[in-house]
């Protein structure tokens, strides 16, 4: 007599990686560590297609920042997965400066050059 048996496998267990940005005023792009790129233009929330396997690595980061802008990513940019993650992106306007400088010909007494900031 044969007894017969079943064998059962478990699906692996899948989690998400969603990106939240805040502060966008341009265009950015996101790529995950499977290749995928999300593009914002707005403040939103979006997901990316590919879902990884409970405990695999995964990697997010920024591929093309905003023209004037500085985004970062939070600190759960990398890691293992072991569940459903959302990753923010805090984007803010780059801080330019400017170096102002004065030339001056056929002076022949005391010039003095003061900016908006007081220095002279």
């Amino acid at each position: 007599m044969v007894a017969a048996s079943t064998v059962t496998s478990a699906a692996a267990t899948t989690y998400t990686i969603s990106v939240a940005v805040s502060g966008l005023t341009g265009t950015l792009v996101v790529q995950g560590s499977k290749g995928d790129t999300l593009t914002f233009t707005t403040n939103n929330t979006q997901t990316f297609a590919q879902s990884f396997n409970s405990g695999a690595p995964y990697t997010v980061r920024v591929k093309t920042q905003p023209s004037g802008q500085t985004c970062t990513l939070s600190s759960n940019s990398t890691g293992n997965i072991t569940s459903n993650i959302t990753v923010t992106a805090t984007c803010t306007n780059t801080v330019v400066n400017y170096t102002i400088y004065v030339a001056v010909t056929g002076l022949t007494g005391t010039l003095v050059v003061q900016d908006s900031k007081g220095t002279s």
